[in-house]
C-alpha cells in the first residue's frame, strides 16, 4: 500500500508541474497568495517591517520552485570554497522533516531527528557549524552568539524577506522542462521572482556547477567498493529527493541496471521496508537518505556521495565578490 501511495504521489506531482490547464481552477488562490507575498515584501524594502541585519555577510542559496534544484549540493560546494580559501564559514538551514521545532545548534553527531536530513548532511559534509530552524534570522544570530564567523551561507530562504543578505543565488536545473508556470497552489513556483532588494546572480546548476558520483559505500563494513564489483547483481535504488532522473542517469553512465523504489522528497522507508529491501536487492541509495538510516545496525546498503563542483566561471565569480564583501583577504587577515 506505501509503494502504490508514493507511485500515485510521484505521478500526482509530475502532473501537477506539467499540465497548468488542469489547476485553472484554483488561480484566485495562486493570485492572492502572490499579492499577500508581494505586499510582505514591500513593507521589508520600505522599511514599515524591519529587517533582521547581522554584522556578518549572508549568502542565501535557493529557487522559486517547490522542490530541488541542486540549492543543497550547491551550497555544500560553497562552503568548501569558502573554507578552502580561509573563510570562517557557518550554515543556517531549516531542517526540513526534523522533529523538534526549536532553533538547534548541530554537528555531524546530531540525530536526523534534531537536524533533519539535508540539515546533517551539511554538517558532515562541510564540518561548518549549521542552525537549524524555521526562522532564518533567529538561527543567523544563534549561530552569530556561539562563533566568530566571516560568512554565513542560508539553505533555501530567497523569500524569507526578514533576513538581510548580502547576495542572492538562485539555483535554476532543468529550466527547459518546467511547463507549468503558475505559482502556488496552482503551480509549482513559490514567487515568480525574488523580491529582495539584495543582488541576485542566476546559476543554472547543469551548467554551471559540475556533478559528480563518488566509489559507493558499504554502509555495514565502512569501506569502498569499485562499480564493477555491483554489475551483474539485483540493484534497487532509493532516492528520496525532488528530482531524482539526473541520479538515476548517472547510474546508468555506470553501466549499471537496477529498479526504481519510489520514494518522495525527504521520504523515508519503513524498518519492514529496508529489511526486505536489503535482504532481497543490492540497496543503493544518496547520501541524504542515508542520514535517515546510519544509526540503524545490521542493514546492508550501499551509500552514493553526489558532489557538485564550482565551474571556473563560478570561482572566478566567488574570488571577485569576496574581494568586494568581505574584510578581510584569504589569509584570515583584516583589509
Amino acid at each position: 500500500m506505501n509503494v502504490l501511495i508514493r507511485q500515485f504521489a510521484a505521478q500526482f506531482e509530475s502532473f501537477w508541474r506539467t499540465s497548468p490547464n488542469a489547476f485553472i481552477i484554483v488561480l484566485p488562490l495562486a493570485w492572492l497568495y502572490q499579492f499577500i507575498l508581494a505586499l510582505r515584501a514591500k513593507l521589508y524594502r520600505s522599511g514599515i517591517y524591519r529587517m533582521s541585519t547581522t554584522t556578518t555577510p549572508v549568502i542565501v542559496i535557493g529557487n522559486l520552485v517547490v522542490g530541488g534544484s541542486g540549492k543543497t549540493p550547491t551550497l555544500i560546494a560553497l562552503a568548501k570554497w569558502f573554507t578552502t580559501n580561509g573563510y570562517r564559514v557557518g550554515v543556517i538551514s531549516r531542517g526540513y522533516g526534523r522533529r523538534s521545532g526549536v532553533l538547534q545548534l548541530i554537528d555531524a553527531q546530531s540525530s536526523v531527528e534534531n537536524a533533519g536530513d539535508e540539515g546533517l548532511l551539511i554538517a558532515k559534509k562541510t564540518a561548518c557549524p549549521v542552525v537549524v530552524g524555521a526562522d532564518r534570522a533567529q538561527a543567523a544570530h544563534k549561530l552569530l552568539g556561539h562563533f566568530d564567523l566571516d560568512i554565513i551561507l542560508s539553505d533555501d530562504g530567497l523569500t524569507h524577506y526578514r533576513l538581510d543578505r548580502k547576495l542572492n543565488i538562485l539555483c535554476r536545473h532543468d529550466i527547459k522542462h518546467h511547463k507549468n508556470y503558475f505559482t502556488l497552489p496552482a503551480g509549482p513556483y513559490r514567487e515568480r521572482r525574488c523580491r529582495s532588494s539584495a543582488p541576485l546572480v542566476e546559476w543554472d546548476v547543469g551548467r554551471m556547477l559540475k556533478p559528480a558520483l563518488g566509489l559507493p559505500y558499504d554502509h555495514l563494513t565502512a569501506c569502498t567498493v569499485h562499480w564493477s564489483s555491483l554489475k551483474d547483481t539485483k540493484l534497487m535504488v532509493v532516492a528520496g529527493i525532488a528530482k531524482p532522473e539526473r541520479f538515476y542517469q548517472m547510474l546508468r553512465e555506470k553501466s549499471l541496471e537496477f529498479e526504481v523504489y519510489p520514494l518522495i522528497d525527504h521520504g523515508v522507508l519503513t524498518l519492514k521496508e529496508l529489511a526486505y529491501l536489503s535482504n532481497e536487492y543490492t540497496l543503493l541509495m544518496t547520501e541524504k537518505d542515508a542520514q535517515k538510516y546510519q544509526h540503524l545496525s545490521g542493514f546492508r546498503y550501499y551509500i552514493i556521495p553526489y558532489t557538485m563542483n564550482l565551474t571556473d566561471a563560478c570561482q572566478d565569480f566567488l574570488t571577485e565578490w569576496a574581494h568586494r564583501n568581505l574584510n578581510i583577504n584569504y589569509n584570515n587577515e583584516v583589509i
